[in-house]
């Protein structure tokens, strides 16, 4: 389980001024990571969603492309940011910047 303070820490730690909401990132965060294997670091799979880097445990990057794990874990990560914590609520809504690309909701 990863703590907002966690979230926010990772950010300022790799020099990256965020644009998204905290509660939403420490709750997709933890609901994927509750699906991977227990082996998997929460600080990898921050880095695989932000920065693009593989987690070798479960084969994320093939040839420099997303596996098909990989492009799952993705979609699973939008899914909880964008609609399981607000339903619903584009208010709040902010484009989350994943791997390069600005991912907007439709």
């Amino acid at each position: 389980m990863v703590s907002e303070r966690t979230v926010r820490l990772w950010f300022k730690v790799n020099n990256i001024t965020p644009k998204h909401d905290f509660k939403k990132l420490q709750f997709a965060f933890n609901s994927v990571a509750s699906e991977l294997d227990a082996s998997v670091e929460m600080s990898d799979l921050m880095d695989f969603v932000f920065l693009n880097r593989p987690i070798g445990a479960i084969h994320t990057h093939s040839y420099g492309f997303h596996t098909a794990t990989g492009r799952a874990i993705l979609e699973q990560f939008k899914h909880f940011y964008y609609n399981v914590v607000h339903p619903g609520d584009d208010s709040t809504r902010t484009d989350l910047y994943i791997n390069g690309v600005i991912n907007k909701k439709v």
